[in-house]
């Protein structure tokens, strides 16, 4: 068995300076395992400009990537505002479609970011596998050139919110839950009507940790292990 299997999109992201870096939860989910000596097996999507060629070779040394070519990568514009943090969708996602392997992943992961995984998941379904999805990328509006803002749960395709309701675990963040609710625990509230009694559901709230909700009707409050400075 491979221990994990990601399903993520990468990015490439430009900020008011002028600099262009690659990002996306692909990068940073990979090396955070890889800090863990884990190694994963990615699925992405990808152009091949520099910066996501760049992105790709990390990759590769990481996890045992598989890539799909695409015309163009997702790019984000950031800038950031005594509010906070503000994102333009600059180029669209490319849909991910990809061959299943013949690996048998213990767990999968599914990360969207721009809406780029239909509700077959990329063809990346593993009927053994543990299986949870972050949701940040189905609950965005991603119109090209427009600051980007959070959707309710309510904006959920039926079919989309059936394969999500099926997952083990699923997590957001408290950023990601704003059209819903804007405190954690009503946040979950919201969560839980929509997906059902079935997940473990997550609300991440930054350097305060997260919120855990159980299907047994457990609730608790989750300190951060450690905090990047």
């Amino acid at each position: 068995y491979l221990p994990m299997r990601l399903i993520l999109q990468q990015t490439v992201d430009r900020f008011a300076d002028g600099t262009v870096a690659p990002g996306g939860s692909v990068l940073h989910a990979t090396r955070a395992l890889a800090l863990d000596r884990q190694r994963a097996g990615v699925v992405t999507v990808a152009a091949d400009d520099a910066v996501s060629r760049g992105a790709l070779d990390e990759l590769a040394g990481l996890a045992a990537l598989h890539a799909e070519p695409a015309a163009a990568t997702v790019t984000f514009e950031h800038v950031e505002t005594p509010a906070g943090r503000v994102l333009t969708l600059a180029e669209p996602a490319a849909t991910l479609i990809s061959p299943r392997t013949a690996e048998r992943p213990a767990s999968v992961l599914y990360a969207a970011v721009a809406g780029e995984l239909t509700p077959e998941l990329g063809g990346q379904r593993y009927d053994r596998a543990r299986t949870g999805a972050i949701l940040q990328g189905w609950l965005r509006s991603l119109e090209p050139g427009r600051t980007v803002v959070p959707l309710p749960l309510a904006s959920l395709a039926p079919e989309a919110r059936g394969v999500l309701a099926r997952c083990d675990l699923l997590i957001a963040s408290r950023e990601d839950l704003l059209a819903d609710a804007d405190d954690a625990e009503r946040q979950l509230d919201a969560m839980r009507a929509t997906f059902g009694g079935a997940p473990v559901l997550v609300v991440t709230v930054g350097i305060d940790g997260a919120w855990l909700d159980t299907p047994g009707g457990g609730r608790s409050a989750v300190p951060a292990p450690f905090i990047a400075r």
